[in-house]
């Protein structure tokens, strides 16, 4: 720089070349090119191979779809909210796929308030295929086996005991087997989900002999003014105050008692209570062969 100033002018740009025709914009809607953004990853567009409406899974041998009518059974990683609905029938509304190749079972409960209010928003509620349970057209009845008992409190652990061998065993279609421990107000509810009999497992002072077992079937009003068994507080006269409380009823029920030899504070069964267990699962099974035996020569007729 010496100092002199110079003007600065606009800068140089090329000649512009005018064409002789204007050209014309495209009138074919072949001739357009719309850009169009593809469809996100979690559409199931995607894929025309998955359709959540008609895909399938099989599920105890039976082919889940959309309609299929299936019993709640919630176990994988399942917080308090999922366990609320453990028990109840719902139906299924489609049967999804994730990103990772999972499948998942949407559905919506039956008889449920929310349901609708979920529905006009397009949402649902998730279980993975082996937290449900088809429910087949029968006329078998439903039996709930169920345990009860304080495992702190010597013997009286001995429902649950043998609720726990039950449940490795094969049993009939109907049949669930569950130990419910102290908790009626759990057990009162899962019976409202339509259980013809009920079949209480229980240590229960007869004045027998320690380790004896018998099979009892009280009228359901009688059980219900049943004195309470002072081991604990879940006696076949709470269990069933509590369901007609919720308005719920069941038509038969059994107990299997067994003599207990001690109550006390402590963990595990008496010697005598301990080899009782297995002739209380037999005579279980006896008692579930008879209550499906009707059903089945039916079907053969």
């Amino acid at each position: 720089m010496n100092g002199d100033a110079h003007a600065l002018g606009p800068p140089s740009l090329p000649p512009v070349e005018l064409l002789e025709e204007p050209v014309e914009p495209p009138t074919d809607a072949d001739e357009l090119c719309v850009d169009e953004s593809p469809l996100p990853w979690w559409e199931p567009a995607v894929d025309a191979e998955v359709d959540p409406w008609t895909d399938t899974v099989l599920v105890n041998g039976v082919e889940v779809r959309t309609g299929t009518s299936v019993r709640l059974r919630p176990s994988r990683r399942a917080d308090a909210h999922d366990m609320f609905f453990d028990g109840m029938v719902a139906t299924v509304a489609g049967v999804f796929h994730d990103v990772d190749g999972e499948l998942h079972v949407a559905v919506t409960v039956d008889d449920d308030p929310a349901t609708e209010a979920l529905l006009a928003h397009g949402r649902y509620l998730f279980f993975h295929p082996d937290e449900v349970e088809p429910i087949a057209a029968t006329t078998e009845p439903r039996v709930l086996v169920a345990g009860i008992g304080n495992i702190f409190l010597g013997d009286d652990g001995f429902g649950v005991e043998v609720a726990q061998r039950m449940r490795s065993r094969e049993v009939p279609d109907g049949v669930r087997v569950e130990d419910f421990g102290i908790r009626g107000l759990h057990l009162a509810y899962e019976l409202l989900d339509g259980y013809d009999t009920l079949v209480l497992v229980d240590a229960v002072p007869m004045g027998e002999a320690p380790g004896t077992v018998q099979l009892l079937e009280p009228e359901v009003d009688t059980a219900r003014d049943a004195p309470p068994i002072e081991a604990h507080s879940m006696t076949p006269a709470v269990v069933l105050d509590m369901l007609a409380g919720l308005g719920g009823r069941v038509d038969r029920i059994f107990i299997v008692g067994c003599e207990p030899e001690r109550v006390d504070e402590g963990i595990g069964l008496s010697e005598p209570v301990e080899l009782a267990v297995d002739g209380a699962v037999a005579a279980i099974d006896v008692l579930l062969a008879e209550l499906y035996a009707p059903a089945h020569s039916n079907e053969k007729r």
